[in-house]
C-alpha cells in the first residue's frame, strides 16, 4: 500500500539566518542590522525564525511576534537603492489593495494576503532605525509548486495527477481572474511563484491518463503524485502592473522570467492581461509534464516561443 509522504523543508531550522546576509552589490548599500535574531518593527518586536526564501529585490523570513505569538512572513529589501524601495512602496500597494477587494467581497482572492502597513511611511514597515521597508504577509508553510514537483526525489515525467492538476488549477485561475478583476497584472507567473499553504503530502499513483508517447516506458514513470492537501496561492507582487495607468497596454519593456514570455513580449510589442494568461500555460504545462515548456537559454527560448 502506497504511503503519504511529505515535503522537505527549504531550511534546516538552526539554518534561520546564516545565509540572510546578501552579498554586496557594487553602487549600492545593503542592509546591516538583519544579522540580528530580534526585528523591531515600529510597536512590534518580530523574533526571526528562518529564512524562507528570497525573491528580486527581498528576503523572505518567518518571524514570530513577541507580543501576540502570531506567525507571519517578513519581506525584507536587500538594499536602500530606491528602485527596490519604489518596488516594495507598489507591491504593497498592490497587496494591500486586493486585500481590500477580497474583505469587501466576501472571497478569498488566492493571492498572499499583505497585513501590515507602518507609521513613519505610508504603507511601509519601517525597520529599526533605518529606513527600509519590510512588507508583512501571511505565511504560507508549504513549497512552490516547481520546487515541489522538482525536490529531492525528482524524477522526470512525475508531475500531478488530474484531480490535484484540477483543484490547483482552479485556484491559480482564480487568483488570475481576481488579480486582472481589479486592475492588477502580475506579469511574473511561474510555477514558483505558486506556493502551497500548508505543506503537501502525497501518495505515488499510476497515472490513469498517460499519454501516449509515454506508454511504452518504464512502469515507474508512468507515476503521478496525488495531493491530499493541494490549497496554493499566487505570490510575489513585486513586478506587478496597474492596468489603469495610461501606458497600459503599451509598454514594451520585458517582463516575466524567460521561459514564460509571450511572444508579444519577446518582440516588444506591447502587452496586456493576456500575457499572464500566456504564462499561465506555460505553467500548466510543467504541472501535467513535470518539465519546462522552453528552454531557459536566451537564444533557444526566444526561437521556440516567437
Amino acid at each position: 500500500m502506497a504511503q503519504w509522504g511529505d515535503d522537505t523543508e527549504i531550511d534546516d531550522e538552526e539554518d534561520a539566518l546564516d545565509d540572510v546576509r546578501p552579498d554586496l552589490c557594487p553602487g549600492k548599500e545593503t542592509y546591516s542590522e538583519i544579522g540580528r535574531r530580534e526585528i523591531v518593527v515600529d510597536d512590534g518586536r518580530f523574533e526571526v525564525i528562518k529564512k524562507t526564501g528570497a525573491g528580486t529585490y527581498g528576503v523572505v523570513l518567518k518571524v514570530r511576534d513577541t507580543k501576540t505569538d502570531e506567525l507571519s512572513a517578513l519581506k525584507v529589501l536587500r538594499s536602500r537603492w530606491c528602485e527596490d524601495q519604489a518596488c516594495a512602496v507598489m507591491e504593497f500597494k498592490f497587496g494591500r489593495r486586493l486585500v481590500e477587494a477580497e474583505e469587501e467581497a466576501g472571497v478569498e482572492s488566492r493571492v498572499v494576503r499583505y497585513l501590515r502597513s507602518g507609521k513613519k511611511e505610508p504603507g511601509l514597515l519601517s525597520f529599526g532605525a533605518e529606513l527600509l521597508p519590510p512588507l508583512q504577509m501571511e505565511l504560507l508553510e508549504g513549497l512552490s509548486l516547481w520546487d515541489f514537483i522538482t525536490g529531492e526525489d525528482y524524477q522526470p515525467w512525475r508531475p500531478f495527477h488530474w484531480q490535484t492538476m484540477y483543484h490547483i488549477v482552479k485556484q491559480i485561475c482564480e487568483g488570475v481572474q481576481f488579480l486582472h478583476a481589479h486592475g492588477t497584472v502580475h506579469t511574473d507567473l511561474k510555477s514558483e511563484n505558486v506556493v502551497y499553504i500548508h505543506k503537501p503530502k502525497y501518495v505515488d499513483v499510476e497515472d490513469p491518463i498517460a499519454p501516449s508517447f509515454k506508454k511504452n516506458v518504464r512502469p515507474s514513470i508512468l507515476k503521478v503524485r496525488l495531493l491530499r492537501k493541494s490549497s496554493v496561492k499566487i505570490i510575489d507582487l513585486g513586478n506587478a502592473f496597474d492596468a489603469t495607468e495610461k501606458s497600459f497596454g503599451k509598454k514594451k519593456v520585458l517582463i516575466n522570467s524567460r521561459p514564460y514570455r509571450g511572444p508579444e513580449v519577446m518582440l516588444r510589442k506591447g502587452w496586456d492581461f493576456k500575457s499572464d494568461v500566456w504564462s499561465l500555460g506555460v505553467t500548466l504545462y510543467e504541472f501535467y509534464t513535470g518539465h519546462r515548456m522552453f528552454d531557459v537559454n536566451l537564444g533557444t527560448c526566444q526561437q521556440g516561443i516567437t
